[in-house]
């Protein structure tokens, strides 16, 4: 008889994987959007919440701002390809 335990730890590992493969496209689409609107949106009118915002500005763009976010959007999807890789087979 087979122990039940052992093939409920192998279904939660199989089920982790298509999450963290989803977040990963999630959050990197996310993060080419935030990286969109810092390039193309002066201070003024970045939204209020983002880091950066100042009231009264016309000519500032945030460019290293765009740059953090384009980076960590590839690292999100690096996060989501490296997913995708075969499953790790048990050696005895």
């Amino acid at each position: 008889m087979s122990n039940p335990s052992i093939n409920l730890q192998d279904s939660t590992k199989s089920s982790r994987k298509p999450l963290l493969i989803i977040a990963g496209v999630v959050l990197g689409v996310i993060f080419i959007g935030i990286g969109a609107i810092y390039l193309t949106q002066t201070a003024s009118n970045l939204p209020s919440f983002f880091p950066g915002h100042v009231a009264v500005s016309t000519t500032i763009h945030h460019t290293k701002h765009a740059l953090v976010a384009f980076v960590l959007a590839v690292c999100s999807f690096g996060v989501a390809w490296f997913g995708l890789g075969p499953a790790q087979t048990k050696q005895k």
